[in-house]
């Protein structure tokens, strides 16, 4: 069910007034300067429909939302807010646009709701500060502000851009590919021209192969899987998860929730999410996420457990000020990095309640003590496990195609990925969480104090 409304636009009825001339020109007071304010998506709501409802109550429940959205009027109260958060007397009014509805293509039951505001101001000003989000009807589950984004946990931290090393391709993928275990990855999507063809084989996809879905971003083609994130994150995530294999390589379910800047939302990455445990996907990684309270959607969609699937989550890095690349190792703990019950990044601090959930952080230091990379988070409650170079003991990885080392739990979130679905490639089945954190070297015989247990692998 996908569908798209739009208001018609409202007519305008412009009066012009007669200025009464007797032996001179009467002085006709100027018409003030009308400035219109487009605000898009001021709506964005994430609707969860009861499971269950008919065809005919979701219509009724739509049809509800979109009557209140059409309706949105300027009250007393709404312009009191405006004018004092624009410091001036507002003589304006408003009226929402280009109303849409998406549905997700393999859940119908979440849907996700835009609307554009447009504000006429007859002021005269050039300046218009948005007003506050509109309240939500009480009739649909929605977050507390609307929509959260969520970002791939690198986007902002970067010190450089990253260039792509022409004609460098990754090679090296074990001969045969695993009939039974899938590698789901979260992310921008795939750029195949970056690895050995043999990569084209590995992608993941439906018996019908023309009903295979690759792009959950509202509005784009689902079709579509290239990765045109200029730093090619999701490429490089990719990259990282497979060179952990050694046996059978997985195939590679590619599921592009985050788009050419690597912003993605709620609805996007709770949509991809579904479909990829629709089709029993072994490993979901997710290097993204987003700073804030516990979204509703994320929670219905994250903390609900299939015994086939394990989600590795990044732990997410400091969005505060741009990674200076000589505080990257041997540095002292940032404290403000330490998430809390007042400090939360999701879907990672889901972990402490999701069995299946595991959050991964950098861990970097020497042969006597062991602390986080220092623009990564950490948490002995949140963060199920870090990974520590096993060669520098820095915090930087290469990836074969990209020109300069990266860094972030963007990057070390895959190779927890990696090397679990390989542990199922090898033992032929899925065990325990405590059973293959162990069999993939997970151990806490150091006093790391900055995550569950001291929990962390050596790579």
């Amino acid at each position: 069910m996908k569908y798209t409304w739009a208001n018609k636009r409202a007519n305008t009825i412009i009066l012009f007034s007669a200025c009464v001339v007797v032996f001179f020109m009467s002085a006709c007071k100027p018409r003030p300067k009308i400035t219109t304010f487009p605000f898009s998506n001021y709506v964005n709501w994430n609707v969860s429909v009861r499971p269950g409802a008919s065809d005919d109550e979701k219509k009724r429940s739509l049809d509800s939302v979109i009557n209140f959205i059409r309706e949105f009027k300027l009250t007393d109260r709404l312009l009191k807010i405006m004018e004092e958060e624009n410091g001036r007397k507002l003589h304006i009014s408003l009226k929402t646009d280009s109303i849409k509805v998406y549905t997700c293509p393999c859940d119908p039951d979440l849907i996700n709701i835009t609307a554009n505001l447009i504000v006429i101001d007859s002021s005269g000003d050039t300046t218009l500060k948005p007003p506050p989000p509109p309240q939500t009807p009480p009739i649909i589950l929605t977050p507390p502000t609307p929509n959260p984004p969520t970002f791939g946990s690198e986007i902002g931290m970067d010190t450089i851009v990253q260039s792509i090393r022409q004609g460098v391709r990754i090679k090296g993928f074990p001969g045969t590919i695993s009939k039974n275990r899938i590698l789901a990855i979260m992310d921008t999507g795939l750029d195949t021209t970056l690895f050995d063809p043999q990569i084209r084989s590995m992608i993941w996809q439906e018996p019908v192969r023309g009903n295979t879905l690759y792009n959950f971003l509202p509005g784009e083609d689902p079709k579509v899987l290239l990765d045109d994130n200029s730093s090619k994150h999701g490429s490089a995530a990719t990259a990282i998860a497979l060179s952990q294999v050694t046996i059978q390589s997985p195939r590679i379910m590619v599921l592009k929730v985050l788009d050419a800047h690597g912003h993605g939302s709620v609805f996007s990455v709770s949509c991809g999410l579904a479909y990829a445990r629709k089709n029993n996907a072994s490993v979901i990684n997710a290097s993204l996420g987003y700073y804030g309270a516990k979204d509703p959607v994320f929670t219905k969609y994250f903390t609900k457990i299939y015994d086939s699937t394990v989600i590795v989550a990044a732990a997410g890095n400091d969005t505060s000020e741009h990674h200076d690349n000589n505080k990257l190792c041997y540095q002292p703990v940032k404290s403000s990095n330490e998430l809390t019950s007042l400090h939360m990044f999701f879907p990672a601090c889901f972990s402490k309640s999701t069995a299946d959930l595991i959050s991964v952080t950098g861990l970097t230091g020497n042969k006597d003590s062991i602390w986080p990379c220092y623009y990564q988070n950490y948490s002995g409650e949140y963060v199920t496990m870090g990974v520590l170079k096993n060669d520098t003991g820095c915090c930087t990885m290469n990836v074969p195609f990209l020109e300069y080392p990266v860094e972030g739990s963007s990057f070390v979130a895959p190779v927890v990925s990696g090397k679990i679905v390989n542990y199922m490639i090898q033992n032929g089945f899925r065990p325990a969480t405590q059973l293959y954190l162990q069999g993939i070297g997970v151990n806490n015989a150091a006093p790391v104090k900055y995550t569950v247990n001291g929990q962390y692998i050596k790579n």
